[in-house]
């Protein structure tokens, strides 16, 4: 190389010579003692410390970057003149080209670098709903854990169908042991869905915003994995009848038990339970008035008598559990009091390969379960769509079906209405 790499000021500059004239260019590479440096190889040392590694290997390419920039400048000038440039020569060339430089030396940052800089944007944003942030953090989360499997950084450039696909298997792939992961592999289909929501938001942030990709309808088109109708369960207005007269003896489960309950009879997701208030609750008017966590959107839930008395009890003050530990408990519950203890078939689908698996219903029930039950037997009252939804607060006819959860009884029961006599 004509160039090289040196410190200056705590940073690598990239040096050229001529004539007893130098031109010295800054790469923004700081360092913070010499010893990081390697004057031989002009170049960051490398780490014991995997994470601080992966830095250096950045910086390194943006070095290289830079001085491949300037020598490309020389040598493109000694094919012509068979002499070295001036210094002058160079600084101009490398003035005139420094926007490209700056898209080489972007590019060459790792994938993760760039996803960090989408979620400080995506983070900032007041109308990102707290959800959509998860599932980026859980995407970031599951790159890393992609690096560590394949012990490769990933460039932006490395963004191709190839690199979609060996994603998408190690998703739906369980973790090697041995090694500490971020994520949990063997997702099911639905949920590698939403991964690849995220890296499509990504790579359009990449193409449109800082534009350092170009525009590629096979990655922004490309298909993750089939969506499928999720198994759910859901309890009858009878069993949740036993549960409401069910003797219980700790505190910690009656409040399960009643907070379940209040989900069962007004279709509220937990995330809002926990946050109601005896101001949200109008005895005159009879009703649940307030926004709603995910959608922002209002919501007005009929008060029923059970659920008034439920509120009382727990003098208006639902938020006693996280999400975890509620789900937990719940499954606790049914498995000392011995409920919902018949088994169901639950089928999973990784990619184009289906599993099923036998479980006690109990261990399918979580805090969801409430919501699916509301609907199940608001279907099975003869409520209509168009009142379910008020107040379930769906906005599509599609989104609401999936909840539906008919029992075969029941549908043989409204199948006998339309026999001739």
């Amino acid at each position: 190389m004509n160039s090289k790499a040196q410190i200056h000021e705590n940073r690598i500059k990239i040096y050229y010579s001529k004539d007893g004239y130098s031109l010295r260019i800054s790469t923004d590479v700081a360092i913070k003692n010499k010893n990081e440096f390697s004057k031989k190889e002009g170049l960051l040392k490398p780490s014991q410390n995997d994470v601080e590694n992966k830095k250096i290997q950045e910086n390194n390419r943006v070095i290289l970057s830079f001085r491949e920039k300037v020598d490309n400048i020389i040598n493109e000038y000694k094919k012509i003149y068979a002499e070295k440039p001036s210094v002058e020569y160079v600084k101009t060339q490398f003035k005139n080209s420094k926007n490209s430089l700056q898209q080489i030396s972007n590019k060459q940052l790792g994938l993760l670098h760039w996803y960090k800089e989408f979620y400080k944007v995506k983070s900032k944003n007041a109308e990102i709903k707290p959800q959509s942030l998860k599932d980026y953090i859980s995407t970031q989360n599951a790159l890393i854990d992609f690096e560590k499997d394949t012990n490769k950084t990933y460039l932006i450039t490395d963004i191709n169908e190839t690199f979609l696909n060996d994603f998408k298997i190690f998703l739906a792939s369980p973790r090697e042991e041995g090694k500490e992961y971020l994520t949990k592999g063997g997702l099911n289909n639905n949920t590698a869905r939403k991964r690849f929501d995220c890296l499509r938001t990504y790579f359009r942030y990449l193409t449109f915003k800082v534009k350092l990709i170009e525009p590629n309808e096979e990655i922004l088109k490309f298909k993750s994995a089939d969506k499928y109708q999720i198994d759910f369960v859901s309890l009858t207005m009878d069993e949740l009848q036993s549960l409401k007269d069910l003797k219980i003896n700790e505190e910690r489960l009656k409040k399960v038990r009643d907070i379940f309950l209040f989900g069962a009879l007004t279709a509220l997701r937990y995330s809002d339970i926990i946050r109601l208030d005896k101001v949200d609750f109008n005895f005159n008017a009879k009703e649940i008035r307030k926004t709603s966590e995910k959608t922002d959107d209002e919501f007005v839930i009929p008060i029923l008598p059970t659920t008034a008395q439920i509120a009382k009890k727990m003098n208006y003050n639902f938020n006693h559990f996280s999400i975890q530990k509620f789900n937990d408990y719940l499954k606790e519950l049914c498995e000392k009091y011995n409920l919902f203890q018949d088994e169901i078939k639950y089928t999973v689908r990784h990619l184009k390969h289906k599993e099923a698996f036998v479980y006690k219903r109990y261990e399918l029930i979580s805090s969801h379960t409430a919501r699916r039950t509301f609907i199940t037997n608001a279907i099975d009252k003869d409520m209509t769509i168009a009142e379910i939804k008020r107040i379930t607060g769906h906005k599509k006819y599609d989104t609401l079906l999936k909840y539906i959860n008919l029992s075969a009884k029941n549908n043989n029961s409204k199948m006998s209405r339309l026999n001739l006599k």
